[in-house]
């Protein structure tokens, strides 16, 4: 669990990480409830890696797609007059 959250941060994950944090202090200070659960929001997004909440609504995924090796097909056109 350690090297999950410890390995493979991105920009996305710390910026959401420092204004969650930054907003749930703001909300300390000034007792602005909504404030602190959107901060909480935040920075349980920047914990999971997700990017937007919802049935795999906006994933962020760290793997690449390999590259086909194939070679493509001539694919011949014929002319509509």
């Amino acid at each position: 669990m350690k090297t999950i959250l410890l390995r493979n941060w991105n920009l996305m994950q710390v910026l959401r990480l420092a204004i969650g944090v930054w907003a749930i202090v703001s909300a300390w200070q000034t007792r602005e409830a909504l404030v602190g659960l959107i901060g909480g929001v935040l920075v349980a997004m920047a914990f999971m890696n997700v990017g937007c909440f919802g049935r795999s609504g906006c994933n962020t995924y760290t793997t690449t797609k390999k590259e086909s090796t194939q070679i493509p097909e001539k694919v011949n056109y014929e002319e509509i007059s």
